[in-house]
């Protein structure tokens, strides 16, 4: 099964739950389940990223949040079970909770019990505040008259203001990026365009008088579609780093997690992260898969339309802020985003497959400091990568990186008294690649290309392409001359 299946398998699995809830309009057994399984679908994926850190401890995170929710989700089933009943005397043993038997809810039960909940009947909120406690938190009122809200204080010595019964202090710190991104914003390949815009934003933020005095705001806002793999994520992330040598803090959420939480939950979470990008400017906000968020709402469900008007309420607050806050929200299907959030977006930034000359200078940049051999071109590389993403071409420079490895290591293969010395084994193998003679030869590309399979784009490509040419109709640009009609008056 590939990821591309597994992300489908485990996106199906998020609707479903969402759905279930949304029809029977209170928590059920079967969508404790559905949690369940996607949880374990957040493992495999996990473990599919390997060496990839950032994507694997972002699916193990998605793993614990539905674990969460299933826990969540059962312990709400006892409050319906037990709503018509009058509350039980309290006992000094815990009671078990009137919801079916069964290993999953067996297990909601046992957690309850170790971390000393005398009855989950109560809501999943308690519970919530009570692990919250054991995990150190310290909450100090407010001195601000001001502003009355607490500030929440985690055992790591993080602070919010925007911790609530709904969204825990943890959650927050979740969606910082403390350390800065290993990765150059001059190291992008191509999408020239957009980085002249973003760099922009730095000459704008650091205008603060001349900004202010012609009635600028220091917000700016950056919407980036194209199909998946093309980059969208890694020069945000290449921004951020930019903006955090200058005191921007950076701030990145999936948008899947906040959309698959328990209904009326999402619109706390899109305040609280709102929020706090206002309470921690100069800020960096990235919202990624955020066409899961700001659904259109000709096509929406109640709850979505809710989500989305929400949405665009914190959106608004951000803006009267008047903070120096950078917001980008990427997506690979822009059609199904509002039109009310589209028109507050003042930039749409298309990311498209890579040209012939961005695929040159990626494949100059990855086989620098080895030997082409057999015929194998620069050249040659891109022609026979059309139609691919970054991501595509990622897979097939892994391919042939890993082939040499195994190769070399294999070549040096050395053993003391029976056991492989893998330090000398790596020690050769660097030595050998500091000379700049490793070889990758014609046939090894050739064989990148036959084992690692694209994924297909050309129905994404199609609707990205009406999707532009739709924003280009409503621009008032006429094509022909490139010149906007003015009236004769």
């Amino acid at each position: 099964m590939t990821i591309n299946d597994l992300l489908t398998q485990y996106n199906a699995l998020k609707r479903q739950a969402r759905d279930l809830r949304d029809e029977l309009g209170r928590p059920s057994r079967d969508e404790a389940l559905l949690y369940s399984e996607a949880a374990k679908l957040c493992d495999r994926i996990a473990s599919y990223y390997g060496d990839q850190e950032h994507a694997r401890n972002r699916w193990l995170m998605f793993k614990k949040e539905n674990n969460d929710l299933m826990i969540q989700t059962a312990n709400a089933i006892g409050i319906y079970a037990n709503a018509p009943q009058p509350q039980p005397a309290p006992r000094q043993q815990p009671e078990r909770p009137a919801f079916s038997t069964g290993s999953l809810m067996n297990a909601a039960m046992r957690k309850t019990e170790l971390d000393g909940y005398t009855k989950p009947a109560d809501n999943y909120v308690s519970y919530a505040a009570n692990r919250q406690g054991q995990n150190g938190n310290s909450v100090t009122p407010s001195t601000d008259p001001g502003d009355p809200r607490p500030i929440t204080t985690t055992a790591s010595g993080f602070c919010t203001k925007n911790a609530t019964e709904h969204v825990s202090a943890e959650t927050i710190e979740r969606w910082f990026i403390k350390e800065r991104p290993d990765i150059d914003f001059y190291d992008i390949v191509g999408n020239d365009d957009l980085k002249k815009k973003m760099l922009g934003i730095i000459q704008k933020i650091k205008l603060q008088k001349s900004t202010k005095k012609v009635g600028l705001k220091p917000f700016s806002g950056f919407l980036l579609y194209g199909p998946p793999g093309t980059g969208k994520t890694e020069i945000v992330t290449a921004f951020a780093a930019e903006m955090m040598d200058r005191g921007f803090q950076f701030m990145s959420i999936d948008c899947a997690t906040i959309h698959e939480s328990l209904v009326g939950k999402s619109e706390k979470l899109v305040e609280a992260a709102f929020l706090e990008a206002i309470d921690k400017a100069p800020c960096v906000l990235f919202l990624d898969e955020f066409e899961s968020l700001a659904v259109s709402r000709s096509k929406a469900k109640s709850y979505e339309k809710r989500l989305t008007i929400a949405l665009i309420e914190e959106y608004n607050k951000l803006v009267r802020a008047g903070k120096p806050i950078v917001l980008l929200v990427a997506t690979n299907h822009p059609e199904e985003l509002d039109t009310a959030w589209m028109d507050r977006m003042r930039y749409k930034e298309l990311l498209p497959l890579p040209s012939e000359e961005m695929r040159a200078e990626y494949f100059r940049k990855k086989t620098e400091g080895f030997v082409l051999t057999d015929g194998l071109t620069v050249s040659f590389m891109v022609n026979n990568t059309d139609n691919t993403s970054f991501r595509d071409l990622d897979m097939y420079i892994t391919f042939i990186l890993e082939t040499l490895l195994e190769n070399l290591a294999t070549e040096y293969s050395v053993e003391n008294d029976g056991v492989v010395d893998y330090d000398a084994i790596d020690d050769m193998i660097c030595k050998t690649l500091d000379s700049g003679k490793t070889e990758i030869s014609r046939e090894l590309f050739i064989e990148a290309l036959k084992s690692c399979h694209k994924s297909p784009k050309i129905e994404i490509i199609r609707s990205l392409e009406e999707f532009t040419e739709s924003l280009d109709e409503q621009s008032g640009i006429d094509e022909e001359d490139d010149a906007i009609i003015l009236d004769d008056d």
